[in-house]
């Protein structure tokens, strides 16, 4: 069975950092992250409507539901119950791991 590691937290909060590490680390794991999927929906101002976010939500957890192999997902921290059922549907097809990076910016650095 594939591990499926979700890394979790708001803006800047240093996921992107830990996932580098992660993944310098295990090579055989892919990341995915909501941000690839929101990005197609943005205006030209950065700005997101409410009904796109949850359409790129749900395009990522259907194309989760298709990788087999080990995979660390990246999420912040809106569409939390959307993403909580999910990945528990997820669990018939890979070991999963929640990690919440919670800490402000300036510690998540150092």
């Amino acid at each position: 069975m594939n591990n499926l590691i979700v890394i979790c937290g708001p803006v800047a909060c240093g996921k992107s950092t830990l996932i580098k590490k992660l993944l310098s680390r295990h090579p055989d794991y892919i990341h995915v992250d909501i941000f690839d999927y929101i990005q197609k929906y943005k205006d030209e101002s950065g700005h997101i409507e409410p009904s796109d976010s949850l359409i790129a939500h749900k395009e990522l957890h259907r194309e989760l539901a298709k990788y087999d192999r080990n995979v660390i997902l990246e999420l912040g921290t809106n569409r939390e119950k959307l993403n909580i059922e999910s990945i528990n549907k997820l669990s018939d097809k890979f070991k999963i791991k929640i990690i919440f990076c919670l800490l402000n910016k300036k510690i998540c650095i150092e």
